[in-house]
């Protein structure tokens, strides 16, 4: 006994077969491009929200190294032009911190200053811990 592939309906019982439903050819480049267009202006909505900082400070340099302090050469970008305050500390060799202190920066917003930190030791690094607006 050998049985069919498909089951046989006798005709007219179960209504019209339908027949399979073909997708559009554009369909699937459209959703890609509307996919990526999506993609790309949430990607540069996240970027101009959180991606830029408002400060970019960064240690140029630091000269007239003693125990009592350092003098810190600091470049500071920010998008306005008002004043800030960035927040600078010096550390040793074992990273302890030796010397902080908040530093006043002008209006402009590319500013390149030199400020003395008073240091409790030899300062091996200075670095920025960030910038805000001045009050």
């Amino acid at each position: 006994m050998t049985h069919p592939a498909a089951p046989l309906f006798p005709p007219g019982r179960y209504g019209r077969r339908r027949e399979p439903h073909r997708t559009p050819r554009w369909l699937p480049y459209a959703l890609a491009i509307v996919t990526v267009l999506g993609t790309l202006l949430l990607a540069r909505y996240l970027y101009t929200r959180y991606g830029t900082d408002a400060y970019q400070a960064t240690v140029i340099g630091y000269t007239d190294i003693s125990a009592a302090g350092t003098t810190v050469t600091l470049r500071v970008q920010k998008r306005d032009r008002g004043p800030a305050v960035c927040r600078i500390h010096a550390l040793d060799n074992s990273a302890a911190e030796v010397g902080y202190a908040e530093v006043p920066v002008g209006a402009g917003t590319d500013v390149t200053l030199r400020y003395r930190l008073q240091t409790s030791g030899l300062a091996h690094a200075v670095d920025v811990l960030g910038c805000r607006v001045a009050h």
